[in-house]
């Protein structure tokens, strides 16, 4: 405040640009209002042009999709990998065309996709790739920061993340053209350097109070990462031997894995036959905010063929059976922030879990108490 900068281009936001870029092993970094517009200027910056096909999962966040339909491309979903919740390299393989420009892996709730395989591919087939980092503030893989191994890396600091500025994004990459490109578009088409306005662009900047914000959150988020890494292998430790319930693996290439949300596999049979949905409002109901995944994003109303004639004729329904099993009943999740509580915090989770699946008589009355129990819990983190 002091500083009397409160707009944009201020010292607190190239500080953090800077900081966020050398944290994350990119070139640059530019600072945007949103994740969701972080997607979306990637793509305009990509040259992303009408009809154009763009692939992304079946599960992830709508926005992961909505930005490729705002820029007039056509988002093509394909199937995830159980083991890592996150795109198949394989599906997307199978679903290039001579249309596809662009693919947009997600890295989703506690798993990172494989880029490797990835970039290999996209190399092939001459396709951009956009990493969605929306969940992956301070994840690596083989020593690279999520959003540095694709041409570009979209990041979001909304409300629910682990890095936060009330609403906030970024995008880092390693090409300095193409972060320009970006700037520009971000900033009603002014260029980095001089005056003047070369492409039409909006307003799309993040002010000085957000970028101060974000300082702060980058320099607790190492101390932050360490709590939630002990308190997860502390939970998973204490889970060990529960029938139905275990904790998305450990993947052998991920250094620092994603944490937005810790994802756990739900097995029905396992748990004496008791529902995921029953089992995840009864665990509520003990007070444990746990809850379902995001669905497959083509059940949206948004891709109803009569609100949408002109995406139905450009590409066939989708049918993604993994994303759909594990959407409707193969995983639930725990918020981040109950990961930076103590072991007696840990223990707690770890009874409820167990007292659920050990009386399955009574989980149907325990689900039927879930209203407001599980806030209590919650509100002990913020």
């Amino acid at each position: 405040m002091a500083s009397g900068h409160w707009a944009f281009d201020g010292p607190f936001e190239k500080e953090f640009e800077q900081r966020f870029a050398e944290r994350n092993g990119a070139r640059g970094c530019v600072a945007v209002t949103n994740g969701t517009v972080s997607l979306l200027l990637c793509l305009r910056a990509l040259g992303i042009k009408p009809g154009d096909e763009v692939i992304v999962p079946a599960l992830t966040w709508i926005a992961t999709a909505t930005s490729v339909l705002e820029a007039n491309g056509v988002p093509v979903f394909v199937d995830i990998d159980p083991k890592t919740l996150c795109i198949d390299a394989n599906a997307i393989e199978a679903a290039i065309t001579p249309r596809t420009v662009a693919v947009i892996p997600v890295h989703l709730y506690w798993g990172m996709a494989d880029m490797d395989a990835i970039m290999s591919l996209a190399d092939r087939h001459g396709i951009a790739v956009i990493e969605d980092c929306a969940h992956a503030h301070g994840a690596r893989r083989n020593g690279d920061g999520a959003g540095a191994v694709g041409h570009l890396g979209s990041y979001s600091f909304q409300s629910s993340k682990v890095m936060t500025s009330g609403e906030g994004g970024a995008i880092i990459g390693q090409d300095t053209a193409l972060l320009n490109k970006v700037y520009s578009l971000k900033n009603c088409g002014r260029v980095v350097e001089g005056r003047g306005s070369t492409i039409m662009g909006g307003n799309h900047r993040m002010t000085e109070w957000q970028a101060a914000i974000l300082i702060s959150q980058l320099e607790r988020l190492d101390e932050q990462l360490e709590d939630r890494n002990r308190n997860a292998e502390t939970l998973t430790e204490m889970l060990i031997g529960l029938p139905g319930v275990t904790p998305l693996a450990n993947q052998p290439t991920v250094d620092q894995r994603p944490m937005y949300r810790m994802a756990f596999h739900y097995d029905k049979q396992s748990a004496n036959g008791i529902p995921r949905g029953r089992f995840i409002d009864a665990v509520r109901a003990e007070g444990i905010p746990i809850t379902p995944p995001y669905d497959v994003v083509y059940k949206s109303s948004l891709y109803q063929t009569e609100l949408m004639p002109w995406y139905s004729e450009k590409i066939e329904q989708p049918h993604c059976p993994i994303a759909e099993e594990i959407a409707a009943e193969g995983i639930f999740m725990l918020p981040h922030e109950i990961l930076l509580g103590d072991e007696a915090d840990m223990q707690d989770i770890a009874n409820a879990f167990r007292k659920v699946i050990d009386n399955p008589g009574e989980a149907a009355d325990l689900a039927s108490r879930v209203k407001d129990r599980a806030k209590g819990f919650l509100k002990r983190f913020r």
